[in-house]
């Protein structure tokens, strides 16, 4: 009977907390319908628009360009949200930048995905692990990743893994 109430109560929280996620992440869609707008043009069926959704940074501009629903594989597509969803968390928690331009492309077999924001630039020392996680997503993926500071200020990650087959 109390491990019943136990498993009750569980659910009962992660509903919960789920509701909370949602209710957030229909405000922040209502908020940013241009964002939207843009990515419902094109085929979204990996969840890229789950992921913009999901962080606090106003996107200045999204680029998506090539065959990114037929040519990029489920497992590729994960990672490349998993990758997106990490570097906007970045930008939201350690950028103070203003906003962030997001662009994903397929030229010349293989997809690359550039994220660069307005903030503060990546500071020297501080953990490392999220850049690393995602340096070895892309090692996995045959690809690589490079994370620079341009001159004009703000952080600029590229990520990008060859297209098989």
């Amino acid at each position: 009977m109390l491990s019943t109430l136990a498993v009750a109560a569980g659910i009962a929280i992660e509903n919960a907390r789920l509701y909370e996620e949602t209710r957030y992440r229909r405000q922040w869609l209502v908020a940013n319908g241009d964002i939207v707008a843009g990515l419902l043009s094109g085929a979204d069926e990996h969840g890229v628009l789950e992921t913009i959704v999901g962080h606090a940074v106003r996107i200045r501009s999204l680029q998506m360009e090539g065959l990114l629903d037929t040519e990029v594989p489920g497992a590729l597509a994960d990672d490349v949200v998993a990758v997106l969803g990490e570097a906007l968390s970045n930008v939201a928690r350690h950028a103070r930048a203003d906003a962030a331009d997001v662009a994903l492309r397929v030229r010349d077999r293989r997809l690359t995905l550039t994220v660069e924001d307005d903030g503060v630039g990546i500071g020297a020392g501080g953990r490392r692990s999220g850049l690393r996680n995602l340096a070895e997503r892309a090692r996995r993926a045959g690809g690589g990743m490079s994370v620079e500071a341009p001159a004009e200020g703000g952080t600029r990650l590229a990520w990008w893994a060859p297209l098989r087959g």
